[in-house]
C-alpha cells in the first residue's frame, strides 16, 4: 500500500528530526509495540475512515454517529494509551 509506505517514511523523518534538534526520542510513541526482543513496527490503522472524514460536514463527531468509528477510536486508545 503506497500510502502506508509514505506514512512510515514520514514518521521516520519526524523521529530523526526531533531527536537531532531537541534530543527527544519519539520512536516509542510512534511504535509502542517495538521492543528489543520483538521488532514490531505496526501502526494502528482506521479502516473505513470515510465515516470519520465525512463527519466534518455534519458537525458531529463520527464516534457519536457510527459504532464502527467509535470502535476504531476505542481500539486506538487501548493500543496507545492503556497498555
Amino acid at each position: 500500500m503506497p500510502a502506508l509506505n509514505v506514512a512510515y517514511q514520514r514518521m521516520g523523518e519526524i523521529i530523526k528530526k526531533i531527536k537531532k534538534e531537541q534530543g527527544f526520542d519519539l520512536f516509542p510513541y510512534f511504535f509502542p509495540r517495538y521492543t528489543k526482543a520483538i521488532k514490531d513496527l505496526h501502526i494502528h490503522q482506521l479502516p473505513n475512515y470515510a465515516y470519520i472524514a465525512g463527519s466534518i460536514f455534519e458537525y458531529v463527531p463520527a464516534v457519536y454517529k457510527n459504532k464502527s468509528a467509535y470502535s476504531y477510536y476505542e481500539d486506538l486508545v487501548k493500543e496507545y494509551f492503556l497498555q
